[in-house]
């Protein structure tokens, strides 16, 4: 079977931190079949070509183009038009035997005139489907597809109430195996990593750092030199507590969170939480705020739970978290065990099967 899955982001060589977890399905995928994954790839300078690279024997085509931060509504009929080139570019050359779209927009778009030649189905990852002019776009993809699939019980939710759109099912985002030991030892250290937004709210984070100068905290993710990041930046470098790293590639991001006590997740909205899988899967338990997505898998045996968003209250968890980290409370073997329950790679493989043969079944 030939697979084509469809992206807007993915690992490269300009932002090999960019979209890890569409790397990890496309792992996935490729167990099912002959696999190909398209993409598109925005840097930060002048510069339009056609590149095709490896990753782990996976192949991947993109067109690589200048993007500007904050000008989506402008790129986005370019990211429309260089997607419909490489869809036609892989139905006449490729011809797949399923399409998966990570994401509705903008990939979904381009695929719309092919719609009478070929099936898709949709893996929904993104919140911006409910906003502006996307709700409108979104709903045109969700309708012509053969499936749509998202990534927790929460967005299922979401998606169904606000968009009137029939969820066909969950399909988590994998977990691998990584070589990283679990250790169950105390350093003083706690860690956020995501993009540096006021979504992700990590100055919450650094106004509690203010209060706990015991505590060394770690900040890893990208940011887009704007304001928000300036205001982070500036009270950053203010406290010797703190440190941020920028962005990682994942084997040093999973580095640094298991050197560290506890992940720190201020978010506040995630379809699913990825990092937040990640450290469970190191064993390390999660301090957090409520976001929607996480809720399938956090609980009171991994997790202390953030009820108001507050320094004192963020203060509050963090010390209570140590009082249980020392009592022996937190069992990182089981945390890890548990969470590969939920969303291990095979797992995962077992969801994509059965929609896929449900796709097949349809055809």
């Amino acid at each position: 079977m030939k697979i084509l899955m469809i992206c807007d982001f993915f690992p490269n060589k300009y932002k090999p931190y960019e979209a890890v977890f569409c790397l990890s399905h496309a792992k996935v995928l490729k167990k099912l079949g002959n696999l190909k994954v398209q993409t598109l790839v925005r840097i930060n300078k002048f510069k339009f070509s056609y590149e095709k690279w490896q990753v782990e024997d996976i192949k991947v085509e993109a067109f690589v183009f200048f993007y500007k931060y904050g000008l989506g509504f402008i790129f986005l009929p370019i990211a429309v038009i260089l997607q419909f080139i490489l869809t036609l570019k892989n139905l006449i050359f490729y011809r797949p035997d399923i399409i998966i779209l990570q994401m509705a927009l903008p990939q979904g778009l381009a695929l719309i005139p092919f719609r009478i030649f070929k099936k898709y189905i949709v893996l929904e990852h993104s919140e911006k489907v409910f906003f502006g002019i996307n709700k409108i776009f979104s709903k045109i993809v969700y309708k012509l597809s053969s499936g749509n699939y998202v990534v927790s019980s929460f967005q299922k939710e979401e998606i169904e109430t606000k968009l009137k759109i029939k969820v066909d099912g969950i399909i988590p985002n994998p977990i691998f195996k990584h070589h990283f030991k679990i250790e169950n030892k105390i350093n003083n250290r706690v860690i956020f990593v995501g993009t540096i937004t006021d979504r992700k709210d990590p100055i919450l984070i650094l106004e509690t750092a203010k209060l706990l100068n015991d505590i060394e905290f770690i900040f890893i993710g990208r940011n887009f030199n704007d304001s928000y990041f300036k205001k982070f930046i500036q009270i950053a470098n203010s406290l010797n507590n703190v440190k941020y790293l920028g962005a990682l590639n994942n084997d040093k991001v999973l580095e640094e969170i298991s050197k560290s006590d506890f992940l720190i997740s201020t978010s506040k909205y995630e379809t699913f939480g990825i990092v937040i899988v990640e450290a469970l899967s190191l064993g390390k338990p999660v301090i957090w705020t409520d976001s929607g997505g996480p809720r399938d898998f956090l609980n009171e045996k991994n997790s202390i739970f953030v009820k108001e968003r507050s320094p004192i209250n963020l203060k509050i968890a963090i010390l209570s978290g140590y009082e249980k980290l020392k009592s022996g409370y937190f069992n990182p073997y089981k945390i890890s065990e548990e969470i590969y329950n939920f969303c291990s790679d095979e797992r995962v493989f077992q969801k994509y099967r059965e929609a896929i043969f449900k796709f097949l079944k349809k055809a």
